[in-house]
C-alpha cells in the first residue's frame, strides 16, 4: 500500500449513543504516523497539527512541538545513556543516544520516529495501520525493530490507538533492545478557535482515584529520582499536584499568573512549587497494577472543557501517563485554517492545550525498579505493545 508521507488517511465512525447521533473522524498522516486532525461530531477539531505535509516538514526542520508518534523511546533518557546485555553470553554494552534536551535524550533523539515516513499496510473506513522499520544503530539504539501503530475509530465516540514493536527478523536470538512509544497529541476540547485563549485553563481535569497512584519525583534535570509521590484521595490543604479527589479540578486555578508564588498565596501546600518547576505540569503519573496479572485497559484521567461540557476520557494499559500543559509552546505556530481558528489569528501558545501521553515511565531503561525497566525491554520472545483509548463524552441534553 501507499508509502508516501503526504497522503492523509481519513478514518471515521458514526453511531447512535444514548439517543444522539455521534461521530468521530481522525486524519492520519504517514509522516510521523501523525494524528493531524481529530474531529468530534463533525464540529470541533480537538488536536493541534498541520493542514498540509509542507507545513509539517517546515516546522519539523525549524522547531519541534512533537505532534506525532514518538519513538523509539518517548520522554527522557538520562544523559542519553543506558546499558543492555549485547553478546550471546549476556555481556553488557553501554549505548549512547544523541543529546537533544539539556543533558538528556528526548523522544528518541533528534531524528526519532516522528520524523520518519511510515508505510500504510492496512486501511478500512474505520481503521488504519502504519509500519516503520528502524535499523540496528538507528539514533544509537541496538538491533533493528519493526514498529506498528493502528488507529481505530469506534462507536462514534472513541479513538483507539494500538502500538507494537518487535525485533527485526534478522536479529539474533539473544538480542535485547528498548521501546516505549506514545502519541504526543495536544488536546483542546474547545477546538483552538478563539484568539483570546480558551486553552488549558478553560479545562478541568480529574484522575481516577482507583487507578492513579501518584507521580514520579523529578531531578533538576527532569528525569525521575524513582521516588513515587502519592497523591491523596482527598484534596485537603489544596494539593497542587493531586487530581484524584473524585471531582474535576479547574486547571485555570493552578496555571495562574505569578506561578508558584501566586499558588502559595492562594493557600496551596508545599507542592505548589512543583507545578511551575518546569513552567507548568510536565510530570509522569503512575497507574496501579495488579501484581503478576494480565495487563488491561483501565481509566486514567478525564479532561473536560467547561464551557461546552465536552469531556475526553483517557484509558490505557500503560504503566502511566505524562501530563503536559504545553508549557514551552511560544505562539509562533498558527492553528489550522481548515478546522480551527488559524485564519482568524489563533496560534498555539503556552498553556493552549493538555497532553496525556500514555507510556512506561521516563528513563525506565535506567530505573532501579526492575518491573519498570522490564516494561521497555524487547526480546525475540517478548515484543512490546500498548493500547490507549480517547473517548469523547457530551453532557446530557436537558
Amino acid at each position: 500500500m501507499s508509502n508516501g508521507s503526504g497522503d492523509t488517511i481519513v478514518i471515521s465512525s458514526t453511531a447512535t449513543v444514548a439517543g444522539e447521533q455521534r461521530s468521530i473522524e481522525a486524519r492520519v498522516r504517514p509522516r510521523g504516523a501523525t494524528l493531524s486532525h481529530l474531529l468530534v461530531d463533525g464540529v470541533v477539531d480537538v488536536v493541534q497539527g498541520f493542514d498540509t505535509l509542507e507545513e509539517q516538514l517546515r516546522v519539523e526542520k525549524a522547531q519541534n512541538p512533537y505532534y506525532s508518534t514518538i519513538g523509539r523511546v518517548c520522554n527522557r533518557i538520562a544523559n542519553g545513556k543506558f546499558t543492555l546485555p549485547y553478546s550471546a553470553s549476556g555481556e553488557p554494552r553501554e549505548f549512547q543516544i544523541p543529546i537533544n534536551n539539556g543533558p538528556n535524550a528526548l523522544h528518541g533523539g533528534p531524528e526519532g520516529f516522528d520524523k520518519r515516513d511510515w508505510s500504510v499496510v492496512e486501511r478500512s473506513a474505520s481503521s488504519v495501520t502504519l509500519r516503520l522499520e528502524s535499523p540496528d544503530g538507528d539514533q544509537g539504539f541496538p538491533w533493528g525493530v519493526v514498529a506498528t501503530v493502528r488507529y481505530v475509530a469506534e462507536g462514534g465516540v472513541r479513538l483507539r490507538i494500538e502500538y507494537g514493536v518487535e525485533l527485526a527478523e534478522a536479529s539474533p536470538a539473544h538480542a535485547v533492545t528498548v521501546a516505549n512509544l506514545t502519541t504526543h497529541s495536544y488536546f483542546n476540547l474547545g477546538g483552538f478557535r478563539r484568539a483570546d485563549g480558551d486553552g488549558a485553563a478553560a479545562h478541568s481535569l480529574v484522575m481516577d482515584p482507583a487507578t492513579v497512584e501518584g507521580y514520579l519525583e523529578l531531578s533538576d534535570a527532569q528525569v525521575p529520582t524513582w521516588r513515587v509521590v502519592a497523591t491523596p484521595a482527598e484534596l485537603a490543604g489544596k494539593q497542587a499536584m493531586s487530581f484524584t479527589g473524585g471531582v474535576p479540578v479547574d486547571l485555570g486555578a493552578r496555571l495562574v499568573a505569578g506561578g508558584a508564588t501566586a499558588l502559595a498565596a492562594a493557600g496551596f501546600n508545599e507542592d505548589a512549587g512543583e507545578v511551575f518547576r518546569f513552567r507548568g505540569y510536565d510530570h509522569f503519573y503512575l497507574l496501579r497494577r495488579a501484581s503478576g496479572g494480565p495487563r488491561s485497559v483501565v481509566p486514567a484521567a478525564t479532561l473536560t472543557h467547561r464551557a461546552s461540557g465536552l469531556a475526553m476520557r483517557v484509558s490505557t494499559d500503560a504503566a502511566g501517563f505524562q501530563m503536559y500543559t504545553a508549557n514551552w509552546l511560544d505562539g509562533s505556530l498558527s492553528a489550522k485554517a481548515s478546522t480551527q481558528g488559524g485564519a482568524a489569528g489563533v496560534t498555539y501558545g503556552a498553556y493552549s492545550a493538555v497532553c496525556v501521553e500514555a507510556s512506561a515511565p521516563p528513563d525506565a531503561v535506567n530505573s532501579t525498579n526492575p518491573e519498570w525497566r522490564d516494561q521497555v525491554l524487547v526480546r525475540k520472545d517478548k515484543p512490546w505493545s500498548q493500547v490507549t483509548e480517547f473517548e469523547f463524552v457530551r453532557p446530557k441534553a436537558d
